[in-house]
């Protein structure tokens, strides 16, 4: 008896100190990441004070986002010029049927403020593109590649070698993806690997080969993982990975500098020098084009509301107005780029935001 009510009262005090030992002051956020010899404390708190800059925010680049956001990286500045359609969801992990028509870059923030707000996340719905590249990267210790289009990775290699700072490229279709890790001034950079830009038509994308979730996330967690040996100080590896996610097979191909390298060789930045007074650039698997006028002043949606109200079915939120004109849908942001969905045609996709949002 004695023996069963030492229990009981044993038994009442052991809740009490559970609760203390789960509470927050008790359990770091981090304190599995913490275990890993690989971290540590030491390496999480320089993962606390490191800045990375996410440029597109799709299958691969929502991905690493989460990700990063919950090890533990102080700073991210989330980039990306689309919003959320509901073709997304099949693998974009931080959008909901709630968020379609919003800026991924906005909706992405909420989302990880809500899951870590010991990260300060900053939401910028831009195009990347060579007139505002370098101050868009601009206090980044790390660059990560969610982008769709080989012209962009050019450019963005450009910036990161001039700058010297790290990137790591990031790419699926189908079954498949790539990822490289880039140290300028002590690995291939992606000039090295990708030339130009391949002529039209030449690469497979997500349109023409469709794309299996599951090889896109398992490429963002293999960036992350890059990113994160990166922030505490591993070297790059220099090797390209390349993943088959069907058959799980993973290939890891030693790439050399090439002498003849026109950026990281002879230290030339012709995607960055490519400064126009427009980028028109397509979207991967969307049947749309991303125009871009370059614009230095904001414009004012409300004005171009009013203009188009007689001729089109209008929507907006969040500092976007849709508007559905004829065949083509029009997503105007508040810095004077659109997407122009409904034709692939840049000459087509100039003429429309010519003729509904002015010269």
């Amino acid at each position: 008896m004695g023996r069963a009510g030492r229990t009981g009262r044993d038994f009442k005090v052991r809740p009490k100190a559970i609760r203390r030992a789960l509470h927050p002051c008790a359990v770091s956020r981090y304190s599995r990441q913490e275990i890993l010899p690989q971290i540590g404390k030491a390496g999480q708190e320089a993962l606390r004070r490191s800045r990375v800059t996410v440029v597109g925010l799709g299958a691969i680049g929502s991905v690493t986002a989460a990700l990063l956001g919950r090890a533990g990286v102080g700073h991210l500045r989330l980039i990306d010029r689309d919003v959320v359609e509901i073709s997304n969801l099949q693998r974009q992990a931080l959008f909901t049927e709630a968020d379609v028509d919003r800026p991924k870059a906005v909706v992405a923030r909420e989302r990880l403020a809500a899951v870590n707000s010991e990260v300060a996340v900053e939401a910028l719905a831009k195009d990347v593109n060579p007139a505002n590249a370098e101050d868009l990267l601009a206090g980044a210790g790390l660059v990560l590649d969610g982008t769709d289009n080989m012209e962009t990775r050019l450019l963005l290699n450009d910036v990161s070698l001039k700058a010297r700072v790290p990137w790591v490229y990031a790419g699926a279709v189908a079954t498949r993806g790539m990822v490289l890790a880039i140290v300028p001034g002590r690995t291939a950079c992606f000039r090295c690997l990708v030339h130009d830009v391949p002529p039209p038509g030449t690469l497979e994308t997500c349109d023409t080969a469709g794309i299996l979730n599951a090889a896109s996330s398992a490429v963002a967690s293999m960036q992350a993982t890059e990113a994160l040996r990166l922030l505490l100080g591993e070297p790059a590896s220099g090797r390209l990975l390349l993943y088959e996610a069907w058959t799980q097979e993973l290939q890891r191909l030693k790439l050399a500098r090439r002498a003849d390298c026109p950026a990281c060789g002879l230290g030339r930045y012709e995607f960055l020098e490519r400064r126009g007074a427009e980028v028109i650039v397509g979207l991967c698997g969307r049947n749309a084009m991303s125009v871009d006028p370059v614009r230095s002043e904001a414009i004012s949606l409300e004005a171009v509301a009013g203009k188009l109200g007689k001729v089109a079915r209008l929507r907006g939120a969040d500092g976007i107005l849709i508007a559905e004109i004829d065949r083509y849908t029009i997503t105007l942001f508040v810095d004077g780029r659109a997407v122009i969905k409904g034709t692939e045609d840049p000459a087509v996709a100039r003429s429309v935001y010519a003729r509904y949002i002015g010269s």
